[in-house]
């Protein structure tokens, strides 16, 4: 029998938290190493990307390699926007501050020259708690990245997973508003 969502978003969040800092940091050195020599990545003039928490793999040192190169990188800001999340310009001088579910993002006064269209970005490198080998993704279960990318006009931005192996499992339970992720 398949394991739901939520059982399986259950077992990994504590096989994740069971790392110890010093190889989250670790491997997530590695993981953002090879996120570099990703084509999309390469080609990539707006890169959207996630402040890490709960032993997620840490996309900082990803963040200032794309700023490093001339990259526009954004974080979301959850709980803003029609979708509940919106893509906030990011740099190294800009202050974030703690957000929805003790997660940090950027400042935001809601001024819309600050944020960054959906179809302006070319990568979103996309939290995630499991994922399988067709793309399948289990988040958070808030659905924030789901509902941002649902009805984009043409092409979506390409979808790029970080995670850790253990993180693989055989089939995620997918609905039909879930969007899947490009690669991992």
């Amino acid at each position: 029998m398949q394991p739901s969502k939520e059982a399986l978003r259950k077992m990994l969040r504590t096989r994740r938290r069971a790392l110890p800092l010093a190889e989250v940091a670790r491997l997530s050195g590695m993981v953002c190493r090879l996120a570099t020599e990703l084509a999309v990545y390469v080609r990539a003039r707006v890169v959207g990307v996630y402040h890490a928490a709960d032993h997620e793999v840490d996309p900082e040192s990803l963040m200032r390699h794309a700023v490093s190169m001339g990259k526009k990188v954004a974080l979301p800001v959850t709980g803003a926007g029609e979708k509940g999340m919106v893509f906030v310009e990011w740099g190294p001088e800009r202050g974030m501050a703690v957000g929805p579910f003790g997660i940090m993002q950027p400042c935001w006064t809601g001024e819309i020259a600050d944020t960054v269209a959906r179809g302006d970005l070319d990568v979103i490198f996309v939290p995630l708690v499991g994922f399988d080998r067709r793309g399948g993704r289990i988040g958070y279960g808030g659905g924030y990245f789901d509902r941002y990318l649902a009805g984009a006009p043409g092409e979506k931005p390409c979808l790029v997973g970080l995670a850790y192996g253990f993180q693989e499992v055989a089939e995620v339970p997918v609905a039909p508003h879930d969007c899947g992720l490009h690669y991992v």
